[in-house]
């Protein structure tokens, strides 16, 4: 795998532009920073195998959302962290349950924060301990190099594997209804999701 041609810092949609240019012409770039990413910039992203399974997982392509229920015990409105595990609980007691994401499953932890940074610090801190080896009884490496297509890799498989646990798939399987939209209440008791 080789390294991105270009690291770019994702702020607004008004860098989508930049990455559908780039991924025109076939420029390899890695996207770091914040923020909602719009699902065609998340298919530009998908040429990796990792990439790919964690977006069939945390929204898959083609995804239809089910025929709403009369009635449900609990709707949640975002599917990051907290809403997952609601989701899982509620339905593991018996509710009927509906999961409402606007965008990826997982939230921002999942997608671009925790879960990417922790994996980009750990590796870090490897590197570190390499570096001071002596002080654990062990010989410093001659020739340490950060080989970043590899840490990205790496991070990429992380964020995959992280999002089977909590995929479309075992959600409906545990009986949780799960809508992809934006989610606004229509009246006292009613919500639509478009």
């Amino acid at each position: 795998r080789q390294a991105p041609d270009e690291l770019i810092y994702f702020r607004t949609f008004d860098d989508y532009g930049r990455l559908r240019k780039l991924a025109d012409q076939g420029v390899g770039f890695l996207v770091v920073g914040g923020g909602f990413i719009g699902s065609e910039i998340a298919a530009a992203l998908a040429s990796d195998p990792a990439e790919r399974e964690r977006l069939e997982n945390v929204r898959p392509a083609g995804w239809r959302n089910p025929r709403p229920a009369q009635r449900y015990d609990l709707v949640i409105i975002g599917a990051g962290t907290t809403g997952l595990v609601a989701a899982h609980t509620a339905a593991a007691t018996g509710a009927k349950v509906a999961l409402i994401e606007r965008h990826l499953l997982g939230g921002t932890c999942l997608n671009i924060g925790c879960v990417p940074s922790k994996a980009i610090i750990r590796t870090s801190r490897l590197y570190a301990e390499m570096r001071h080896a002596d002080q654990y009884g062990a010989c410093i490496p001659s020739d340490i190099r950060v080989d970043f297509a590899a840490v990205v890799q790496r991070v990429g498989g992380v964020r995959a594997r992280n999002s089977r646990a909590d995929s479309v798939r075992r959600l409906t399987a545990a009986g949780v209804d799960v809508f992809f939209g934006q989610a606004r209440f229509t009246g006292t008791d009613a919500l639509d999701a478009d």
